[in-house]
């Protein structure tokens, strides 16, 4: 089965089901030290908005340690801008025909597009459909898309004084040595598992180099 169809019936799925339920875990390890951990267990119903969350969080950062948790319940209908589809593709079509310089680069977001589809790789592992995407490159590509948004994301978590903004600035100043991206698929073409490992170093000074290594594991109950 080609990657495409794979993908289509994925979102048709997706796009099918009333509700999600999973956990969500995150880990962050500078020098060999767990710096952030979390884990959010979530519920969400898709028709009503209406979304449940377990959180906890440990920081522990230079001077900052932290233990948080926290249960939370809201409506993700409330969080949607009421303009944000119809207003940004106004927006993008306006300056669109008026500037050739937005033409070209929207015709660089879709050929960015494309070649991530044309990377994702295709395997059986056991029963389930394993796809995988090698991340180090389109880091790279889209740090070189949008310089101007990855610049002003560093200097606005640098304003931020919370210990957490300080991990994720760093982590975006970091030169990725190694992330890959991986989704195991069941044969009802449910996602049951997202798995996003990355590594990488930044040279402070010669003799002093920062490596950092990053986890996301997303499981989904079906």
């Amino acid at each position: 089965m080609s990657k495409i169809k794979i993908l289509y019936d994925v979102f048709k799925t997706l796009k099918d089901k009333e509700s999600f339920n999973g956990d969500v875990k995150i880990e962050a390890i500078m020098n060999d030290k767990k710096v952030f951990d979390l884990s959010n267990e979530f519920s969400t119903n898709k028709e009503t908005g209406l979304t449940k969350a377990k959180v906890s969080t440990e920081v522990d950062y230079e001077d900052n340690r932290l233990k948080h948790e926290s249960t939370t319940e809201f409506n993700l209908k409330d969080h949607v801008h009421q303009h944000g589809g119809h207003g940004m593709w106004m927006h993008g079509n306006h300056h669109g025909c008026a500037n050739g310089g937005n033409l070209k680069n929207k015709l660089s977001h879709v050929t960015f597009a494309l070649g991530v589809l044309n990377n994702i790789k295709q395997e059986e592992d056991g029963d389930k459909t394993l796809l995988s995407l090698d991340l180090k490159e389109i880091i790279h590509e889209a740090k070189e898309m949008h310089p101007a948004l990855h610049d002003r994301s560093c200097e606005e978590m640098k304003e931020n004084k919370s210990p957490h903004h300080a991990i994720v600035k760093k982590l975006m100043e970091m030169e990725a040595n190694d992330a890959t991206l991986k989704v195991w698929i069941n044969k009802s073409n449910e996602v049951e598992k997202v798995e996003i490992l990355a590594n990488g170093n930044k040279n402070v000074t010669v003799e002093n180099q920062c490596s950092a290594s990053f986890k996301l594991l997303l499981k989904l109950a079906l």
